[in-house]
């Protein structure tokens, strides 16, 4: 019997409904900035570790010969600083849960049913939070486990054997929290290069040892993705994935392929529209999930704000034309309350209203958004008890 795992106990695959596939919901905020922080010097680094930044200095010159709209520019250090609200804004005075709870009644509101909170285990004391979350909301969460960027790594996941890691996924998966609640998504992430342009050895353990256990335990498996990976990383990883772990690519997703795609990436060989297909089609040609998920990424600037979502329309009208609707998920990877609709900005809800009207205006066809709203997750996220 299939089922899917969330933090209230296992549900119906028919259950789940209009899902955001990657989002973050209650977890320590404090950390998951220090840990962000301490990855900005390694993504520096990796910019020039691979052929000395080349194929970046080449774009940037050809994105001038071409004559494209001006990109506004993404400060990193901005966007560190702009995960906490500012002092005497009236959120401060919620606790997490009911701001959270506020956020998830707007996304209701749209549609919203179920949610993937994709926090890492550094970051999360225990999934009771969520429960509660979930339980005075009634949007379904499912949980993930595993492991983030090369910075973030515990001494003994990065000195460990595969061995070690494999069990401790296991361990994860099927003994969950110190409460006994298990999570429902398995997860690693690529976005460290060591000298050489190769991804860190470290993650690529994480990744083999990750995507083994779910294959074992036929659970899905999700992969963070961010700059300086290139095209090239990622048809290695998924290479290796399908060649040496055998894994079934449609219970596998690359998370943030929107984010590497847009015209924010330096090395994105971006079309007039600000984007790059051929990272999406890189992984969609070999049968794997992709993550159009960082719509709150650009949420602390305007001008950047409206740049990214009519890149984004743009990609999505190419997308649904290519046919592959079954193998596209959504998010905004919400990561703080400064992203919330009780800062003015759209929450859980700006991907699904942003389909929703292109739907309306006859720029996306309704199948589209079905499946990746609603029949993806569904089939993704469904275990065999």
């Amino acid at each position: 019997m299939a089922i899917i795992r969330t933090v209230c106990g296992d549900i119906a695959p028919q259950e789940l409904g209009f899902t955001s596939f990657h989002e973050h919901t209650i977890f320590d905020q404090t950390k998951l900035r220090d840990i962000l922080e301490n990855s900005l010097p390694e993504m520096k680094e990796g910019a020039v570790l691979y052929n000395t930044a080349k194929d970046i200095l080449k774009e940037q010159v050809r994105r001038k010969l071409k004559r494209y709209p001006k990109v506004p520019k993404r400060d990193l250090d901005g966007v560190m600083n702009g995960f906490f609200l500012p002092e005497g804004h009236p959120g401060l005075k919620l606790s997490n849960l009911d701001y959270y709870v506020n956020e998830l009644e707007e996304f209701k509101k749209v549609g919203g049913q179920s949610l993937c909170d994709c926090s890492m285990i550094p970051t999360i004391d225990s999934y009771q939070a969520m429960k509660e979350l979930s339980e005075k909301t009634g949007v379904h969460i499912v949980t993930t486990a595993g492991f983030y960027t090369r910075p973030s790594l515990p001494e003994e996941i990065k000195n460990g054997t595969d061995e070690f890691v494999m069990e401790t996924y296991r361990d994860y998966a099927l003994k969950g929290d110190r409460y006994g609640t298990r999570p429902g998504i398995l997860k690693a992430a690529i976005a460290s290069l060591e000298e050489g342009g190769k991804v860190a050895k470290e993650e690529l353990k994480c990744v083999r040892a990750g995507s083994t256990v779910a294959k074992e335990l036929g659970m899905p498996f999700i992969i963070h993705t961010a700059f300086p990976i290139r095209k090239e990383h990622l048809a290695f990883v998924a290479d290796m994935m399908l060649n040496e772990v055998g894994v079934d690519p449609s219970r596998v997703e690359f998370c943030h392929i929107d984010d590497l795609s847009l015209a924010f990436d330096p090395a994105a060989h971006i079309c007039r529209d600000g984007y790059d297909i051929e990272f999406a089609k890189i992984l969609l040609d070999r049968g794997f999930n992709i993550g159009l998920d960082t719509w709150s990424v650009t949420m602390d600037n305007d001008e950047i704000w409206a740049y990214a979502k009519a890149a984004r329309k743009a990609m999505l009208r190419e997308l649904d034309q290519m046919g592959v609707a079954s193998q596209i998920l959504f998010g905004h990877d919400f990561t703080s309350r400064t992203a919330g609709t009780q800062n003015g900005r759209p929450g859980y809800t700006q991907w699904p209203t942003t389909l929703q009207q292109m739907v309306a205006d006859g720029e996306l066809s309704e199948d589209f958004l079905r499946q990746a709203a609603v029949d993806n997750p569904a089939r993704i996220l469904s275990i065999e008890e």
